[in-house]
């Protein structure tokens, strides 16, 4: 039996970013033809594993069956020392000396599967507040320093859906305007590539307006293909402009293109961005495990259907049973003639193409960045009464999560609500906050989610007398649940940088300069914001 073995350790030492396409090319076919059958098969493959450590699993996954990406998730990630080994006992395993590439899904905000050693990045969408491409720049440029620091090798980020005002995808988005979207997008991914990583533009052809959460069921997009062209479709074309190593393709479907079938199956939706957007890098799915998928007929035969319809990698985070059944399937439509040998190679072309092009950097990381963000992309949106910043004095009662809003602004009474309140102790955080409102001048609340404004609601609704201010450290739709708010703050994200400038623009040390990024119908429009930008 042969494999890709050898021949990539020679190739490897000779290959150059500044080699001719042509000797390169040369190259990855001899590579493509020493492979096993079901190395192919494997090569196709994303793959999740459990363990902080090297393992039996992931021996099996890089040495054995040499998987084509491995990606890091919050269950593999202890410390960043921790980390750096682990990514470089995986490269050790290959031995080829083409390791697989080391995914991480690190968008910043709410999504962000390493904690420290990298920038604790606000949501995207508060580079959208700021309006700044240098800002996007220097936060893709400092995330892609710190994240090849640790070994990772391909960030699955950003995103540049256009998101819809009551979209799912919330503050992941930029903004709700393509063109502002597809900027601040490239400008993110140039700065990835100067930081060392590959760069992923997610999720074509755009879920910025789906409905549903795709987790859980299959969103359906009621856009025309030329709304999809006109709005979707730009900040993706944005993105390959600026290089973008790679494209996750959403579960999502589109009536106007491809019925009900799924993107990630639809060879008529793959086919519009290699031929309406040419481009030619590597196509991804978003994760096979997701509830928006049909499995019935098991999860193998989605992956099959996902390659035959043009996807080059196919992700599979979560079961062993799962990768087992996925490996197994796709080797046997290789096999068979299902997957042709063209098809196939088509895709194995891109990903070592990537592989050996990666870049190759050692940068200093910004280690002021998502301050930087934090403090450019305040947002106040009402100041009825000149309520911000505060004035001081008794009758301020603090309502919001732990962290440095609460530290900082030492109310005498406060509540600190939990970050996620379950059903069952809805009533019970309540009437502690109730209680800790009675005889309150000035109310400051502080949500991120539904769930925690509703005890800032119970508290006003105790004590209506008491005036509110409500900082939103979620989605700026928050206000449309509680629009008697008297001031209305968006920090955009609930990190402890967009905590420390939301409690500065509260005390008087920071002032507000970011604008709306969506709209928020009916009380604010896209570009709303008092603006404030004279010194502290």
């Amino acid at each position: 039996m042969r494999s890709i073995g050898m021949i990539a350790l020679a190739l490897a030492s000779v290959v150059s970013p500044s080699a001719s396409p042509s000797v390169l090319d040369v190259r990855i076919e001899k590579m493509i033809d020493r492979m096993t059958v079901r190395e192919r098969a494997a090569q196709l493959l994303v793959v999740g594993f459990s363990g902080t450590r090297v393992n039996s699993e992931i021996r099996r996954l890089v040495h054995d069956w040499r998987v084509g990406a491995i990606a890091i998730y919050s269950r593999n990630v202890n410390t960043p020392a921790q980390l750096r080994s682990l990514t470089a006992e995986i490269r050790a395993l290959a031995p080829d000396g083409v390791a697989p590439l080391i995914a991480v899904d690190q968008e910043g905000g709410e999504v962000a599967r390493i904690g420290d050693g990298v920038p604790r990045l606000p949501g995207q969408m508060a580079l959208g507040a700021t309006r700044s491409p240098e800002l996007a720049r220097r936060a893709g440029r400092a995330l892609g320093a710190s994240l090849a620091a640790l070994g990772v090798t391909l960030n699955l980020a950003p995103v540049v859906d256009v998101a819809e005002a009551r979209s799912p995808i919330g503050i992941r988005a930029f903004a709700d305007d393509a063109a502002l979207t597809g900027t601040l997008g490239a400008a993110f991914i140039r700065g990835q590539r100067e930081g060392g990583i590959a760069s992923t533009a997610k999720h074509f052809p755009g879920i910025g307006f789906a409905p549903a959460d795709s987790h859980d069921q299959l969103p359906v997009v009621s856009a025309s293909l030329q709304d999809l062209r006109r709005i979707h479709f730009a900040p993706i074309r944005a993105a390959i402009d600026a290089g973008v190593d790679a494209v996750m393709v959403g579960h999502v479907a589109v009536p106007a293109i491809d019925g009900q079938t799924p993107a990630t199956l639809s060879p008529a939706i793959i086919a519009l961005l290699r031929d309406d957007l040419r481009f030619d890098g590597v196509v991804i799915t978003d994760a096979l495990e997701m509830g928006a998928l049909d499995r019935s007929d098991g999860i193998g035969r989605l992956a099959v259907r996902s390659v035959h319809a043009g996807a080059d990698l196919v992700m599979v985070l979560w079961h062993q049973r799962d990768r087992e059944e996925v490996l197994d399937a796709l080797e046997a439509a290789c096999r068979s003639g299902e997957l042709s040998d063209a098809r196939v190679r088509q895709s194995l072309r891109r990903i070592l193409r990537l592989k050996l092009r990666l870049p190759a950097r050692h940068v200093v990381a910004d280690t002021t960045i998502a301050d930087d963000i934090a403090r450019a992309s305040l947002t106040l949106l009402r100041n009825e009464a000149g309520l911000v910043p505060l004035r001081g004095g008794d009758g301020l009662v603090y309502i919001g999560p732990e962290g440095p809003l609460a530290d900082t602004l030492h109310t005498a009474k406060s509540v600190q609500i939990p970050p996620f309140i379950p059903p069952e102790r809805a009533e019970a955080w309540a009437m502690r906050a109730r209680e800790a409102a009675a005889g309150a001048s000035v109310i400051i609340g502080v949500a991120q989610n539904l769930g925690q404004l509703a005890v800032i609601r119970a508290a006003h609704e105790a004590w209506p007398a008491a005036r509110v201010i409500l900082v939103s450290l979620g989605s700026p739709q928050l206000i449309n649940d509680f629009p008697q708010t008297r001031a209305y703050i968006c920090a955009y994200g609930y990190l402890a940088p967009s905590q420390h400038a939301a409690a500065a623009l509260l005390v008087g040390a920071a002032r507000p300069r970011g604008r709306l990024p969506v709209a928020v119908p009916p009380l604010f429009a896209a570009g709303d914001g008092i603006i404030d930008t004279k010194a502290p």
